[in-house]
C-alpha cells in the first residue's frame, strides 16, 4: 500500500510569505492518492481510481510513501470504498480544510492496514494554516476547484467499477424473490435487511397470503 503525494500549489507553496499562512512554511499544499492493487483511489469531489500516478495534478506524484503490506483483498477494499466512503465523500461534502482527500486516504489506509494513518504533514496540514488570511480567501475556490473531479480517460468513478454493483441491495429495499429449488411458484416481493456484504449474506421478510409474516436468513 504506497501513499502518493501531489503538490496541488505546483511549486508555488514554499513561495508563499509565512505571514500569509499564519507563520507556518509548507514545502507543498498536498492532495494524496492511495495505491493498492494497481489502482490508485483518491477523492476529488467522487471517489475515483485511477492508473497509479495519473490523478489530474501535474506533473505527477512529488514523492511517494510506503505505508505496509494488507491482508485484504481488492473485491473487500471496493466493497468497503462503496458502501462506507462513497456516501460520505461527495461534492457536496468536500471541505479543503475538514473533509479532503488526505481524510479519505487516511480512512482507506486504515482499513488496508491495521492501524495506519497517512502521515501528518498531509493529514494535518490544514489544522497549520486554518487561521491563515490567504487561505479562508481561497477556500470556495479551492473546494470549488478540487471537489469538481469527473471520471474520464482511463479514470473510473468507484461506484461504476463493477456493473454488479447497480442490483446490490441496501437495508431495507424491497426485491423480488424466488425461493431456490422452486421454479413454479410465483416470486416473493420481500423487504432486505442485515446485510453482510463480507460474507454474502442477508435477511429477507415477506409475507404470506394469509397475511403471516416470515422471517428467512440467506
Amino acid at each position: 500500500v504506497v501513499l502518493n503525494w501531489y503538490d496541488v500549489s505546483y511549486g508555488y507553496a514554499q513561495w508563499l510569505p509565512t505571514t500569509a499562512l499564519g507563520g507556518q512554511r509548507l514545502k507543498g499544499i498536498w492532495h494524496t492518492g492511495l495505491v493498492a492493487f494497481g489502482k490508485e483511489y483518491w477523492y476529488g469531489g467522487r471517489v475515483l481510481s485511477s492508473e497509479p500516478g495519473n490523478a489530474p495534478f501535474p506533473p505527477g506524484p512529488v514523492r511517494s510513501t510506503h505505508l505496509g503490506y494488507t491482508l485484504r483483498t481488492r473485491d473487500e477494499l471496493e466493497d468497503f470504498l462503496r458502501y462506507e466512503l462513497v456516501p460520505r465523500y461527495t461534492r457536496e461534502k468536500y471541505d479543503v480544510l475538514n473533509h479532503n482527500c488526505n481524510h479519505f486516504s487516511d480512512e482507506a489506509a486504515g482499513f488496508l492496514v491495521q492501524g495506519c494513518h497517512i502521515p501528518d504533514e498531509a493529514l494535518m496540514q490544514q489544522e497549520a494554516v486554518m487561521s491563515a488570511p490567504l487561505l479562508e480567501k481561497l477556500r470556495p475556490y479551492l473546494n470549488n476547484w478540487l471537489s469538481g473531479f469527473e471520471a474520464s480517460g482511463s479514470d473510473a468513478d468507484i461506484d461504476d467499477l463493477m456493473p454488479e454493483w447497480r442490483a446490490r441491495l441496501w437495508p431495507g429495499d424491497l426485491a423480488l424473490f424466488a425461493p431456490p429449488g422452486n421454479h413454479h411458484e410465483p416470486l416473493l416481493l420481500v423487504q432486505v435487511s442485515n446485510i453482510n456484504t463480507w460474507k454474502g449474506t442477508c435477511d429477507i421478510t415477506y409475507f404470506e397470503s394469509a397475511g403471516s409474516r416470515s422471517d428467512v436468513h440467506l
